[in-house]
C-alpha cells in the first residue's frame, strides 16, 4: 500500500514538472491586464503569443478579467475583451457565449432604462403598480448582480455564470496524518500515517452538483497501544452555483483499533448525511471548506450512541500550470463514536499535496 501511494505521489510530481514549462510569464498576465481598455492592442498581445504553448491559458486569463468587468457593469468594456478573443480564435465557444450574453444584456438593459425613464413620468400611484409588475417581470427573466463596492444592481441573461469552467477537480495525496484516540475512560494514543483524496463538482445554471471520496490510514503508533485505525467514504453533494452552503449524502466506513490483542476493536459502516461550506475564497487561488457529518448508524447498529464528525481544510495553489494547479492542502478532521462502553474521539491533522483546476 506505502508503494503505491509513493508511485501516485512521484507521478503527481512529474506531471507538475512537467507541466511548469507552459506556465504564462509574469510579464504577459501584465500586459493583458494593461491591454483591457484597449481592444486593439489586447487583440495584437494575443496573435502575437497564439504559437506559444501557454497560449490557452492567455485567452482563459482574459476571458476571466471580462468577467470581471461584467460584475463591475462595464459591460461595453467587456464586450471588447471577450470580442478580441474571439478575433484571434473563433472556436473559442467560451468567448462565443459570454460575448452574446453580454449583447443580450445591454440592449435588454437599454429597454429597461427606457421603460423606467417612461414610468417616472406616470401618475405616483401608476408608477408604484407598473414598477411592482416589472420588478416580477424581471426576477423570472433575469439573473441580478450586485457590485459590492457600488451597491448597484445589474441584470444579467439567466445563462450567465460565474464560473468560466463547467467542471472543476482535484486530487491529492495525504504524505502526513497525525491524529490522537481519546477514549473516555482510557488513554489516548498517538499515530501517523498516510491518506488519499479527489472531488469533481459540474456547474449549471440552477445547481451545482459534484462528489468527493477518500481513505486516510493510520498504522505506525507513536504512542499508546500499538494498532492500526482507518476510515474511508464518498459522498454527493448540491449547492446552488455560484452559492457556498452545499448539502452531503453518502457512505463511510470506520475502523479503530484493528490488529491489537489488548483493545476490543471499534468498526461502524454507515450512512452520511451533512452540510458544507465549500469553496470560499482566500485570495486567488486558495479555498477553504467547513463540513460537519453525522453518522445515523448509530441508530440501528449495537452498542452505538452517537456518531458524526467535522472538518476544516484549506487548498493553497503552490504554482499554476496550463491546464491545471499545484495545490497544498491542510486540515484538521474530528471524528466522534460513543458507544455503552465509553466514547472515542480521533482528532487528527493533515498535509497533502495534490494537483486540481478550480479557479
Amino acid at each position: 500500500m506505502n508503494r503505491s501511494l509513493v508511485s501516485l505521489f512521484l507521478c503527481a510530481c512529474i506531471a507538475g514538472f512537467a507541466g511548469a514549462q507552459a506556465v504564462m510569464p509574469d510579464s504577459v498576465y501584465a500586459e493583458i491586464d494593461a491591454a483591457l481598455l484597449v481592444p486593439a492592442q489586447l487583440s495584437s498581445l494575443l496573435s502575437k503569443s497564439s504559437t506559444a504553448s501557454w497560449y490557452p491559458r492567455a485567452e482563459s486569463y482574459a476571458l476571466k478579467k471580462a468577467r470581471q468587468l461584467v460584475i463591475e457593469d462595464r459591460l461595453e468594456e467587456a464586450e471588447a475583451v471577450s470580442l478580441a478573443v474571439i478575433d484571434n480564435n473563433l472556436d473559442n465557444s467560451d468567448a462565443v457565449d459570454l460575448y452574446r450574453s453580454i449583447q443580450k444584456t445591454i440592449e435588454k438593459n437599454r429597454k429597461l432604462a427606457e421603460a423606467e425613464a417612461g414610468k417616472q413620468a406616470a401618475e405616483a400611484i401608476r408608477q408604484r403598480v407598473s414598477e411592482a409588475k416589472a420588478k416580477e417581470e424581471v426576477a423570472k427573466s433575469y439573473q441580478s448582480v450586485t457590485n459590492a463596492a457600488t451597491g448597484k444592481t445589474i441584470y444579467l441573461d439567466q445563462s450567465f455564470n460565474r464560473h468560466y469552467r463547467s467542471w472543476n477537480w482535484d486530487f491529492s495525496l495525504g504524505l502526513a496524518n497525525l491524529g490522537a484516540l481519546s477514549e473516555i475512560p482510557g488513554d489516548t494514543g498517538v499515530k501517523y500515517g498516510l491518506g488519499a483524496s479527489g472531488g469533481a463538482v459540474w456547474y449549471g445554471e440552477t445547481r451545482a452538483i459534484g462528489g468527493e471520496a477518500d481513505l486516510v490510514s493510520a498504522f505506525v503508533s507513536l504512542s499508546g497501544v500499538p494498532s492500526m485505525d482507518w476510515t474511508g467514504g464518498a459522498v454527493l453533494f448540491a449547492s446552488a452555483p455560484n452559492g457556498h452552503l452545499a448539502f452531503r449524502l453518502g457512505g463511510r466506513m470506520i475502523g479503530l483499533g484493528l490488529g491489537s490483542e489488548t483493545v476490543d476493536p471499534v468498526s461502524l459502516p454507515t450512512p452520511v448525511l451533512g452540510i458544507a461550506v465549500r469553496d470560499v475564497p482566500l485570495g486567488d487561488g486558495n479555498r477553504f471548506r467547513w463540513v460537519l457529518d453525522w453518522y445515523p448508524a448509530h441508530l440501528y447498529t449495537a452498542g452505538f450512541l452517537a456518531a458524526g464528525s467535522t472538518a476544516l481544510v484549506g487548498s493553497w495553489r503552490m504554482a499554476a500550470m496550463q491546464d491545471f494547479d499545484l495545490i497544498l492542502e491542510t486540515g484538521f478532521h474530528d471524528t466522534i463514536l460513543a458507544t455503552d462502553t465509553g466514547i472515542h474521539n480521533v482528532a487528527r491533522v493533515s498535509l497533502a499535496i495534490g494537483v486540481g483546476n478550480y479557479e
